[in-house]
């Protein structure tokens, strides 16, 4: 009895480490946050010869964030991450075009040299690329690529026959009847608006007045629309977007009090969410939610992160999976690991490895070992290059 209670006690403790240790809150801002993920999710990676700063200012943001960004969330610097996300779309090309030669394909990666793809790959892999392919690349590949280049080659010549074919029976065609069948056609189409033109007319003089007060009660409909844009809405969405500058300085400084509950001179994100709702952005109550998550108010974080309603599909994942986080918090494992899942399913991309470890933890301290030991199988087989993977197999033999 007292050798399970003792054994309770040490996964919880484990369980609570490895949520803090595995955290993904948005350490750089959200609004920064957004603008990295797009950058990777467009591959802009692949373009050649873009220093730090280079990326840095297309983004927004000082180079200090981005470095930062990329040591808390992969553990590797920008330029680790940029060639090992080359390398792995260079893999993934080789797979697809097996025909094309090495050269192309390191040229499509943004890596001119050949020489250097050949050593970035053996960094990454610990193998040359022909090597690479000799074991990765069946022969049924081989035999596709083959194949679909006969196929398109058929293809083409059927098109260039049936063309030749259409073109030799259309001069056959006799050129009386041609000019008798349109000028038939013409002559309905002049009916046909004629009718048309007198049905409108009749129409219009029967439903004058109707038709003009619809008009101009949609133009004043229209007009005050513009109107509450232009002097109201816009006017407060400006104000609102004012208040909110100081509070996110204080956020990015890691002054979370300050920027909850603001000062003698600012704003805080609460008073924000209350006088302007998602007129300053929907991303106010994300941030409102960490901020409160990292004062210990895990009730008020879950309250926020509630109304938090953005489009994006990588945020919107994120803010779920930062619900698991709260619901963990207060002791909830099986809604925390209920989010965690859910947040690995909405948005398959680069935080999901993250997502399902933590929907592991959960699943672990309530006892439920089968769930656990399937999220972390999906991390080794599905998401082989996160940084949840390299010691996943500790926590694979531990639930079995």
């Amino acid at each position: 009895m007292k050798k399970n209670l003792f054994g309770i006690l040490r996964r919880h403790a484990e369980f609570i480490v490895s949520l803090k240790k595995t955290s993904f809150l948005p350490v750089t801002g959200i609004r920064t946050t957004r603008a990295i993920l797009g950058w990777i999710r467009s591959k802009n990676f692949l373009i050649d010869r873009m220093s730090l700063r280079d990326v840095a200012d297309m983004l927004g943001i000082q180079p200090s964030q981005l470095s930062r960004f990329f040591r808390q969330q992969f553990g590797m610097t920008f330029w680790e991450y940029r060639k090992r996300m080359r390398i792995k779309e260079a893999e993934r090309l080789m797979k697809r075009y097996p025909l094309q030669s090495t050269t192309l394909i390191a040229r499509s990666v943004g890596i001119d040299d050949r020489g250097n793809f050949r050593r970035d790959f053996i960094a990454v892999e610990g193998i040359s690329p022909t090597l690479w392919r000799q074991r990765n690349i069946k022969r049924r590949h081989y035999r596709r690529a083959v194949a679909r280049a006969e196929s398109s080659l058929r293809k083409n010549w059927k098109f260039t026959y049936n063309s030749l074919h259409l073109s030799a029976a259309n001069e056959n065609i006799n050129i009386h009847d041609m000019a008798t069948n349109e000028k038939t056609k013409q002559e309905l189409r002049q009916e046909n608006l004629a009718e048309s033109i007198s049905s409108t007319e009749k129409f219009y003089q029967e439903n004058k007045k109707t038709i003009w007060t619809v008009v101009a009660a949609v133009i004043v409909v229209v007009l005050a629309v513009l109107a509450y844009i232009k002097f109201i809405y816009q006017p407060a969405c400006n104000e609102a977007m004012e208040a909110t500058f100081p509070a996110e300085q204080a956020f990015q400084n890691g002054e979370f009090q300050l920027a909850l509950e603001g000062d003698a001179a600012t704003l805080g994100f609460a008073e924000i969410c209350d006088t302007y709702g998602a007129k300053a952005g929907k991303a106010v109550y994300f941030y409102a939610a960490v901020c409160a998550y990292e004062n210990g108010a895990f009730e008020d974080a879950l309250s926020y992160i509630n109304k938090y309603k953005g489009s994006d599909k990588i945020m919107a994942a994120r803010a779920i999976a930062f619900k698991g986080d709260c619901l963990a918090s207060l002791e909830q494992n099986a809604k925390a690991a209920a989010c965690f899942t859910k947040a690995a399913a909405k948005a398959d991309n680069i935080f999901a490895a993250g997502y399902l470890f933590k929907a592991g933890i959960a699943y672990e301290a309530l006892g439920q070992n089968n769930k656990a030991l399937k999220a972390y199988e999906t991390i080794k087989d599905k998401y082989a290059q996160s940084i949840e993977a390299y010691d996943i197999d500790k926590y694979i033999e531990r639930v079995k």
